[in-house]
């Protein structure tokens, strides 16, 4: 006598049978062989859970392509702390509003067109390079270049400790501005800069002695 298992692989089996003689049966007898089996080794049929498909990619069109060409990249970097400092100053409106019992929200639809603009820009990155996975050089060189033309701008401090101390707060500073695609993201780049920036001047004397 077959057991219950074995029913309920020819019921999975023979699935397009059912409502025939035959797979009446067969059914039958997997129902009295499960109620006959202990509970331990009872086993229902199942059929087999397709693997989830992997989401298409979407394809560049031509506003995708126009923000992915270098030039477009270079002058969206330099004009980025522009952006951060607008972004900043939205999430800190939200701030205010939530704290005075309001529903913030402008933060979170700057957020939402940031994040579209660089998913626009990756996707015709990787249209014009051919495969995936481009890395934004020309846009982190407009950035650089900005952020330079204004940190040059910033008297250089006299000691050690205040141009550690200096570069922490200009790297802050630079964080806050980096546009971000959530809202909560900019405490986390002011940290992130703060900790560069005050990093360098404060190994600075280490890598000179290290030179001699």
């Amino acid at each position: 006598m077959a057991t219950s298992a074995q029913y309920a692989e020819w019921i999975v089996k023979n699935a397009a049978k059912k409502g025939t003689p035959e797979f009446d049966i067969v059914a039958k007898a997997y129902a009295d062989s499960r109620s006959a089996e202990p509970a331990s080794v009872q086993e229902a049929p199942s059929q087999a859970t397709p693997e989830p498909q992997s989401p298409a990619p979407q394809t560049a069109d031509w506003k995708d392509l126009a923000v992915a060409t270098p030039s477009a990249r270079l002058l969206a970097g330099a004009v980025s702390p522009v952006v951060g400092a607008a972004q900043l100053g939205v999430n800190v409106g939200d701030w205010v509003t939530e704290k005075m019992g309001g529903k913030p929200v402008a933060g979170q639809w700057v957020a939402d067109q940031i994040k579209r603009y660089e998913e626009s820009k990756q996707r015709g990155m990787d249209a014009l390079a051919g495969q995936p996975g481009q890395t934004d050089i020309a846009g982190a060189l407009g950035t650089v270049a900005s952020g330079a033309g204004m940190v040059s701008r910033i008297p250089a401090a006299g000691s050690w400790a205040m141009r550690v101390a200096q570069g922490g707060a200009v790297g802050a500073g630079m964080g806050a501005v980096t546009p971000s695609v959530t809202p909560n993201q900019t405490g986390k780049n002011m940290l992130i800069g703060g900790a560069l920036g005050g990093g360098v001047p404060a190994a600075a004397p280490l890598v000179g002695s290290n030179a001699k």
